[in-house]
């Protein structure tokens, strides 16, 4: 007995073969993760050590070196080896955010309300300028994350360095993740802030008892 076979259509078999693909491609691409430095406020952490609302903070330039300046959060090995990861991105610019951040924490610290952000038009309403070259902020996802950077204050009026100075400090992770990075790396800002801001208060007090 003769059976009949019937051929199966050409496009028939290129439809399941690209339904096929795109089952793969679809399981193996990950999402991107966005991610922002947190102010001190978002880590749940409300210290105000004065109250200086007259007072008129400019923040910035803020510098990063440049291997820093990509979207892919970096991460960096024992060996100073570094990892930059295409799935864990910052959400903007990492300098802006490290600026963002500094002001709202010393806003927060001060009680301030006229903080602005480099580049400036004009300087009339601030009294003080602060200058950060971040020279390291990265991590070790196994370890902790690593802040060195150089500070300097400026009178806004004269340009005339007030103070200067350097943090070298790590923060240990809380787990193994971009989340936990980002949170020690902005627990360190926080750090940093309140040098800042210690340092902004008794520069005041001292400019008001000279003036007094």
């Amino acid at each position: 007995m003769r059976q009949c076979f019937r051929k199966t259509p050409r496009w028939a078999l290129i439809l399941v073969a690209l339904l096929v693909l795109a089952g793969c491609i679809e399981r193996k691409v990950q999402p991107r993760n966005y991610f922002a430095l947190m102010t001190m406020k978002q880590l749940g952490d409300n210290q105000q050590i004065s109250a200086l609302p007259d007072l008129g903070v400019g923040i910035g330039p803020v510098t990063i070196p440049q291997r820093l300046k990509r979207q892919q959060i970096a991460t960096r090995s024992a060996d100073n080896q570094y990892t930059f990861n295409d799935l864990n991105q910052w959400a903007g610019s990492l300098e802006d955010d490290i600026a963002m951040v500094m002001g709202e924490n010393l806003a927060q610290l001060l009680g301030i309300e006229r903080v602005t952000y480099f580049p400036w038009r004009y300087h009339g309403a601030l009294t003080y300028q602060i200058e950060v070259n971040v020279q390291y902020l990265d991590a070790d996802l196994n370890g902790a994350a690593v802040l060195v950077a150089r500070w300097t204050i400026r009178a806004a009026d004269s340009h005339e360095t007030l103070a200067a100075g350097k943090i070298d400090q790590q923060q240990p992770l809380s787990a193994a993740s971009y989340a936990a990075l980002t949170k020690a790396q902005s627990q360190l800002l926080a750090v940093l802030s309140k040098e800042l801001a210690e340092i902004l208060k008794n520069l005041t007090q001292a400019q008001r008892s000279n003036q007094g």
